[in-house]
């Protein structure tokens, strides 16, 4: 049996499906089975599984009859796997090489862990970096390499529900722990919710290294269902089906929604604010009457601009449990510093992740022209701290232009300008 298996579910995947096979396969560690299943694609996404297939005796290839859809396909690839341990992937991500050998040593060397994640940068289509990335991750919650109390996981990651833990393509866990899977009554945030039923039964451990790219395109599944809102309907569901857990963090499921859809609301405007969804696509609503949802969960309603869709939906849905505090035009404005924060701790990981900044650290240590550490605490405001919101962000972004100006002026910095140059 192999020691891990990798699970990839592929619908119309075909654009980036070879680079995302080639980087499974180029691993390090070597002992894994590839489990890759065609969700009945309509495009060349199935000669391209076979393809590979013939090459790599390690490809364990299936096609759907039917569309099942996501997180369906991923619990048929988990019914497959043999591996000891559980590698999700995504058809649009890539694995850097060793990803597989420091997941599987944490794993093999830590009992009480049950879920580790590392950490990644997003790339666009063309796989290119994207230096100014708006996403949370796991970096931004948990610094540097360690455990973590699984439960306390559950908690950052519920007030207001945040991924911190990240994308499929991060994560590996236990076949035992498998359990009922995925749970295919959810659109947007299915892989969050089994992170967090993993994390309820062992520890949680953030790999601080770089091990995969997440790719952001404009026919990414995320996109299409922040087109659908699908992710407010989630949220009822979480807030019902995590109940229990919620009421003994001593909150209610009222305030579990009211922070989550702030949360939820201020992304969708993220979207908007920096180009990455056109609003033209959310005026019909078609893309709510494609996923078959339950009318009574999300009126249908044409409205003309989608800076007030997309919080008036929400408002929608919060109606079951009251409607958000948070005023429009502070939501924006909250949006925008988040955005601002990611990229400007994108620019403090690059200086300090330079060669040229780690080169001259025993010139810092002796001259002490800086009292900034190598390793950089960075993290975002949480929603859920006492105060102002805005306020913090503002602090917190003041901080972040004095460090990248203290790296800048240093004189290690500037005396390796020409190292840089070439």
């Amino acid at each position: 049996m192999p020691r891990v298996s990798i699970c990839l579910p592929v619908y119309n995947g075909a654009s980036y499906l070879e680079d995302a096979i080639e980087s499974a396969l180029s691993q390090t560690f070597e002992d894994f089975e590839l489990i890759i299943i065609d969700d009945n694609s309509s495009d060349q996404s199935g000669q391209i599984i076979e393809d590979w297939a013939k090459q790599d005796k390690r490809i364990v290839r299936a096609v759907n009859e039917s569309n099942v859809g996501l997180f369906a396909n991923y619990n048929l690839c988990l019914h497959k796997a043999q591996g000891e341990y559980i590698k999700p992937f995504a058809q649009d991500d890539l694995l850097h090489p060793s990803l597989l050998e420091k997941s599987v040593e944490v794993l093999s060397t830590k009992p009480e862990v049950s879920l580790v994640s590392c950490h990644r940068r997003s790339i666009d289509a063309a796989g290119q970096l994207l230096r100014a990335d708006d996403l949370l991750s796991s970096a931004d919650a948990f610094p540097g390499d360690q455990v973590v109390d699984g439960k306390l996981v559950v908690r950052k990651c519920l007030f207001p529900l945040v991924n911190y833990i990240g994308e499929p393509s991060t994560v590996m866990f236990r076949r035992e722990s498998i359990g009922s899977g995925f749970d295919e009554t959810l659109h947007h945030i299915g892989d969050l919710e089994y992170w967090l039923r993993l994390l309820l039964d062992g520890n949680y451990y953030h790999i601080s290294e770089i091990l995969c790219n997440f790719r952001r395109h404009e026919n990414a599944a995320t996109l299409a269902n922040a087109k659908g809102l699908l992710g407010g309907v989630d949220l009822i569901r979480v807030a019902k089906k995590f109940a229990p857990i919620i009421e003994s963090f001593g909150q209610t499921e009222h305030v579990f929604l009211k922070q989550s859809i702030g949360a939820y609301a201020s992304y969708l405007q993220s979207l908007v604010d920096y180009g990455t969804l056109n609003p033209a696509v959310l005026r019909s609503g078609q893309d709510l009457k494609d996923a078959n949802l339950d009318s009574s969960l999300v009126p249908l309603q044409s409205l003309i601009d989608f800076r007030e869709l997309a919080f008036q939906a929400l408002i929608q849905v919060a109606d079951l449990v009251g409607e958000p505090k948070v005023s429009l035009e502070k939501s924006r404005i909250i949006s925008k510093n988040q955005f601002l924060i990611k990229s400007l701790e994108s620019e403090v990981r690059l200086l300090v992740e330079s060669p040229s900044w780690r080169n001259t650290r025993y010139l810092r240590e002796v001259s002490r022209v800086l009292s900034l550490s190598e390793e950089l605490d960075i993290t975002t405001i949480d929603f859920d701290k006492s105060g102002d919101i805005v306020q913090q962000q503002k602090l917190y972004i003041e901080y972040l232009k004095k460090m990248i100006e203290r790296i800048k002026n240093s004189r290690s910095w500037k005396i390796t300008r020409s190292m840089r140059a070439k």
